[in-house]
This record gives C-alpha cells, sequence and structure tokens, in this order.
C-alpha cells in the first residue's frame, strides 16, 4: 500500500491528560504501518501527534471551575471543533473517519451524518459506553434514538472486548459483521516518569462516582473491613454527580478520605502510584483504563466481576469479587490488605502491548486494503 494521501482520521474529544494515552497509543500502532493518519483531539491532549482543538475552555483539566453557564459554553465549543473539522475533512477526504463516541448529542449527530451522507467518508465508530449513562444533560431516550441510527448508519463499530460486541447486538439489533475488535490500549502512566516512592495509600478508588460504579457496595464493605483492621486507610477521589445521595458525615472514624472534586494529572499518576491496591467494585460499565493504569504503577486491583473485567487480559483470578455483594469485596479486602509485596506485572504488559500493536496493525490494514480493492 504506497504513502499517499490521509486515510484515516481520528476525532476523539474525551482525550486530556491521561486520558490521553488511549489515542496515543492507537496511533503508535498505526505509525508501525504504511497507513497515513490525522487526529483531532482535546486541547489538553498530552502528546504531540494530533490537533488540539476541543474544549480549551470548559475543560475541567483547564483550571476553570464549573458554572452554571458552562454547559452552553462547551456546547458553543463542540460546535466549533465539529465545523473546524468538517472542513479539514472535505479538503483532505480520508477514506474513514474514526469517530469515538461518548454521547451523541444532537450536533455530533448531524455531523456523523452529514460526514457519511454528503462527503461520502466512511465512518468507524469507536464504541466506549455502548448503553449511555444517565446525566443531567443528556435525554436517555433521545440519545438511545440517535446511537441505533448512527450504529445502523456507520459502516463499522470498534469494540474492546466480547460484552460490548453483545451489547450492540442485543440492545441496538446490530448485525455481526459490521463489528471489528481491538484490544483496549495500555494506559501506562509510567510515561509520566513518576518515581514510585511510598505506598501509603492502603486502597483506594479512582473515577466518577455515579452510582453504577458501586461506591455503596465499598462504602458498605468498608464499615465492616474498618471494624476488624482500622489501621487501613481508603481514599475515595472523584467528581460526585449533582444527583448523588452521598453523606460524607456518615463515615466519619472510619478511616477514610475523601477528595470529591476534580483531580489533574499529576495527583491521579500520584495517587495511583501511593496506593498498594485500586478498587473498582463497578456495577456496569464498557471500558476503563484504571485497571492498566494501576499495574504500571505496580499497585494491586481488586475488582467487580462484570464482564467489562473478566474479559480484561491483564486482570488476574485472584482480583474478582461478587459484583454489587459487599461480604464477597470484604473477603477480598481482607485477603490484599495481608499482601506486603510490591506488584510487578511488566513480563504481562510487555506482552499485552506487543499483542496490542500486532492487533491494530492488522485490523486497519486489513480495513483499508479491503477498501482499496473494492475502489478499483
Amino acid at each position: 500500500m504506497a504513502k499517499h494521501k490521509v486515510m484515516l482520521v481520528h476525532v476523539y474529544a474525551g482525550t486530556q491528560g491521561t486520558a490521553g494515552l488511549y489515542l496515543n497509543e492507537t496511533i503508535k500502532a498505526i505509525q508501525e504501518t504504511n497507513i497515513t493518519q490525522k487526529a483531532f483531539v482535546s486541547y489538553y491532549y498530552p502528546f504531540n501527534n494530533a490537533k488540539k482543538i476541543f474544549y480549551k475552555y470548559t475543560d475541567l483539566a483547564s483550571g476553570r471551575k464549573k458554572t452554571k453557564i458552562r454547559p452552553y459554553v462547551r456546547y458553543l465549543e463542540l460546535l466549533y471543533a465539529l465545523i473546524y473539522i468538517f472542513c479539514n475533512i472535505i479538503y483532505i477526504h480520508p477514506q474513514y473517519l474514526n469517530y469515538s463516541l461518548n454521547s451523541s448529542y444532537l450536533i455530533e449527530y448531524y455531523f456523523l451524518i452529514l460526514i457519511r451522507k454528503i462527503l461520502k467518508t466512511r465512518i468507524i465508530l469507536t464504541c466506549h459506553d455502548i448503553i449511555p449513562f444517565d446525566n443531567n444533560y443528556l435525554d436517555i431516550s433521545k440519545e438511545n434514538k440517535r446511537r441505533s441510527y448512527l450504529f445502523k448508519m456507520a459502516d463499522l463499530l470498534l469494540v474492546h472486548n466480547e460484552n460490548s460486541k453483545r451489547d450492540l447486538i442485543e440492545y441496538y439489533r446490530v448485525t455481526s459483521d459490521k463489528i471489528i475488535y481491538h484490544s483496549f490500549p495500555f494506559m501506562d502512566l509510567s510515561l509520566w516518569n513518576f518515581e514510585v516512592l511510598n505506598k501509603n495509600i492502603d486502597f483506594l478508588f479512582i473515577g466518577h462516582l455515579r452510582k453504577e460504579k458501586g461506591i455503596d457496595v465499598l462504602l458498605d464493605a468498608w464499615r465492616k473491613f474498618n471494624k476488624k483492621v482500622p489501621s487501613a486507610n481508603l481514599y475515595i477521589v472523584g467528581n460526585m454527580p449533582t444527583n448523588s445521595t452521598l453523606n460524607v458525615s456518615e463515615y466519619k472514624n472510619q478511616n477514610i478520605k475523601f477528595i470529591l472534586n476534580y483531580v489533574n494529572d499529576s495527583n491521579y499518576t500520584k495517587l495511583i502510584a501511593s496506593s498498594r491496591c485500586v478498587v473498582l467494585p463497578y456495577l456496569r460499565g464498557t471500558n476503563s483504563g484504571i485497571p492498566s493504569s494501576a499495574l504500571s504503577m505496580r499497585s494491586y486491583l481488586i475488582v467487580s466481576d462484570i464482564p467489562m473485567f473478566q474479559n480484561n487480559k491483564i486482570i488476574e483470578k485472584d482480583a474478582f469479587f461478587e459484583s454489587g455483594n459487599s461480604d464477597s469485596l470484604l473477603e477480598k479486602l481482607l485477603l490484599f490488605n495481608n499482601k506486603n509485596s510490591i506488584n510487578d506485572v511488566s513480563e504481562l504488559i510487555r506482552n499485552y502491548k506487543r499483542t496490542f500493536v500486532c492487533e491494530v496493525t492488522n485490523l486497519y490494514n486489513s480495513i483499508l486494503k479491503e477498501q482499496e480493492n473494492i475502489d478499483l
């Protein structure tokens, strides 16, 4: 395949800070091929291989606090970015647009329709959360209708695990022949050159505190665990949704430290690096970069046995507990509390990264070669 015009364009707004590791790993893998590519990303994307355009003024990485007008400004920023990208696609006319779909706001919906129907560029939708999470800005009914249409309109749907494929088929009646796969990239925080000095956090939960993350299960398990091991500590870190019923005062004297706000990349990395064990008690989910981030900082993992984690090749069997069962989680907390060594999974990480590069290069070579043959 000769190197010529841009063949593939990536668009992913959610690439600020350490989240940018996801797309950076994909771009680096594709660079091993003859495929030419271009990417449009968050203004706070930490690498220099993409055009930084999304959410300069409203991303929490900017340091600005949330305000009442933030959602409206954010919408205008999204509109500007998509118009800019649309004009670029008219000019470069790539064979494929890979759009990472976290939501399908109305302007994203029309943007993708125009790309496919008017410009005739083929669409790959990278499906992160197949079934949308409820929030204050999305009408879930409308969101599902838009997703259903976009999934049917797109040429290919990219997933990173078998449960995502199953959800597309069961919930959105997608035919399996349009679903493609490669592993979720390894989110390696060691690229930040952060030295692990002291594992002074025993257990850490980090992430958005929506109900699907199972924070209630963790707190119930911890209440029992604290009575048995009062010296151990737990950090709960992340943004708290406006509809959250969490009452921090109920957990006084249980050796829990709550950090209920946005955490920048430096602190995110420091918290994980300082933790002996990261706990992810999710009730449901599609993809997560936290397991690989934890392992890259040589922290242990405790995770619920939902399909997202069971299908993750880097999570060891002894990490699992029964989802939604606080007594099962309690057993794991007690087990891992006695582990004093540092988790060394360096060989596992090397193998996973090699496999990922092979999967990505084989996938995109196959897609573009097949399309080249069709176009001849």
